[in-house]
């Protein structure tokens, strides 16, 4: 381990893989355990996708979250700030429905943006 809890990087380890990728694996059907390539995490990465509905700059705030994701594949950290970026993804959808659906302005916090759009219908209360 190192002084930090994390890879320190190097010019001779920054295009390595993260060694806290290695407890990452996949189970097969018949249920083998392998690990997962560089492949697979960019496939499980890039497969979700945003309807094309979606506006501009939340698009935008995905593909950063996305980006952070794949290259922690180099440095696990980033998943950190992914999983943050993400939040924001989140808060900025709310905020553009809400406002295409003209909640009142005293709707500030994500939580009652999030209570209004079920009392309103748009999403299920689960």
């Amino acid at each position: 381990m190192t002084k930090f809890g994390f890879k320190e990087l190097s010019p001779n380890n920054w295009l390595e893989p993260d060694g806290i990728l290695k407890g990452f694996v996949k189970i097969s059907s018949n249920g083998q355990i392998q690990s997962l390539t560089s492949d697979d995490y960019l496939r499980h990465i890039l497969n979700p996708k945003l309807l094309e509905e979606v506006s501009t700059d939340v698009q935008a705030l995905f593909e950063v979250a996305r980006g952070a994701m794949v290259y922690g594949y180099f440095f696990y950290p980033l998943y950190t700030l992914a999983a943050e970026q993400l939040s924001r993804v989140a808060d900025a959808a709310v905020t553009h429905k809400c406002k295409i659906l003209g909640a009142p302005s005293s709707i500030k916090t994500f939580e009652k943006r999030i209570t209004w759009l079920v009392n309103k219908g748009v999403i299920p209360s689960s």
